[in-house]
């Protein structure tokens, strides 16, 4: 079994590859949540946590991790099987859990059902998860959920999660277009939805429109790779944002995003707790300190711990960042050498993975509270490697689901 799946996880792996025209579709649902309730806070924070798998492991691991955002609870595993993505509701007697399964790298899928018992559930609620357990069936995944086999799943919850200051910071908003989410890269959406895949902080492309309007944007040119629509070909700086906006929509459908659109759906609907902006060009930075001010101002009253930063990828860049006043500087990332770093007062250092482990560098950057944050990092092997042996602050990364789910382990 597991030398057929390697090679038809190859041949699938060479069929995206040459395809950029496939679609993810999610398995038909039960119905099970009809008539469901959600499920309070203190209930969701007792069923958050480290689960050992007694049964079922074959294929998602011998740990989960479940982590609710939002609108999902998510079971991050270490096997084949990269994550759960469920939705959820309360009975008067039961918990049900209803969604699919993910494979990070490709789209195999299946569907997934779990349920927390009445016993559990009224333990819950008296605040004790001491014998929790949650119990239900996954298929193995497949190609879009074709007939495959059922798999019973049993989870026993064995520890908390411990709250830190880690970052798992999701590229592009939360995952490309490649990743075959359903959700355009770097979108309003993409960035609600990256809390689901275990992100708690995001990167974001920033470029200037035609007329001086900072969007939210990777590439240097408008391509079928990245929008629909037969009235935006060629280079974004050639538009007005009101010509864009009219004329074009993301992949999946969305429109592309403002940075002042980004950053309030940053600071009103998610948990955030830092935001990398990536300028692809040195005159962007004048453009968007004030909405980067406005922003900071806006998390500080609503008292949401969001740091909002420019990341310095560039000597260009850097000369930019340094003809501003010192009190007008953001926050910076810079991803240049530890001398310059220290000498333009970066507040994070970033690093490629590849350059290595670095300890002596992180170790000093430490000592003068700088934190390190390489990129970018998919590989599980290497991440649990780093994070296991190094002192790295975050993680920039296309697979965040894997990075939260090795950290939270560790």
């Amino acid at each position: 079994m597991n030398n057929f799946f390697t090679i038809f996880f190859s041949f699938l792996l060479f069929f995206l590859g040459c395809s950029n025209e496939y679609t993810f579709i999610e398995p038909d649902t039960q119905g099970l949540l009809t008539g469901t309730t959600a499920i309070s806070q203190p209930v969701i924070n007792l069923i958050e946590g480290v689960y050992t798998v007694e049964e079922g492991n074959t294929a998602i691991g011998d740990k989960v991790v479940i982590k609710f955002s939002s609108e999902y609870a998510t079971v991050f595993g270490g096997g084949r099987i990269d994550y759960f993505l469920l939705k959820h509701g309360q009975t008067a007697t039961t918990i049900v859990f209803e969604g699919y399964s993910r494979v990070a790298e490709n789209i195999l899928t299946g569907a997934v059902n779990l349920n927390i018992s009445a016993a559990n559930l009224s333990a819950l609620l008296l605040g004790d998860d001491s014998d929790l357990v949650i119990t239900g069936e996954f298929q193995q995944p497949t190609l879009n959920s074709e007939s495959t086999k059922q798999v019973d799943l049993v989870l026993k919850k064995s520890q908390d999660l411990v709250a830190d200051n880690f970052y798992v910071v999701a590229h592009r908003g939360g995952g490309r277009n490649s990743d075959y989410l359903n959700i355009s890269e770097n979108s309003l959406d993409m960035i609600k939805f990256s809390e689901a895949l275990g992100a708690n902080a995001v990167e974001l492309d920033v470029r200037l429109t035609s007329d001086n309007i900072p969007i939210i944007f990777h590439d240097e040119e408008f391509t079928s790779r990245t929008i629909q629509g037969d009235f935006l070909i060629g280079e974004v700086s050639n538009y007005t944002f009101k010509h864009i906006r009219a004329f074009g929509r993301l992949k999946y459908g969305e429109k592309i995003p403002t940075l002042d659109e980004a950053l309030n759906t940053l600071v009103a609907d998610t948990e955030h707790k830092l935001v990398w902006l990536d300028l692809k060009s040195p005159k962007v930075l004048d453009v968007i300190l004030p909405i980067i001010n406005k922003y900071k101002t806006l998390a500080s009253e609503e008292t949401r711990d969001l740091e909002i930063a420019i990341g310095i990828p560039d000597s260009d860049i850097k000369n930019k960042f340094l003809e501003l006043a010192a009190a007008d500087r953001p926050t910076a990332i810079c991803e240049l050498s530890t001398s310059t770093v220290t000498s333009i007062g970066a507040d994070f250092w970033a690093p490629r993975w590849t350059n290595g482990q670095m300890t002596e560098e992180v170790t000093s950057l430490h000592s003068k509270g700088i934190e390190v944050i390489p990129w970018t990092m998919d590989d599980r092997t290497f991440i649990r490697k780093y994070l296991q042996e190094t002192d790295f602050d975050g993680i920039l990364t296309n697979y965040p689901v894997i990075v939260a789910y090795e950290h939270w382990i560790k």
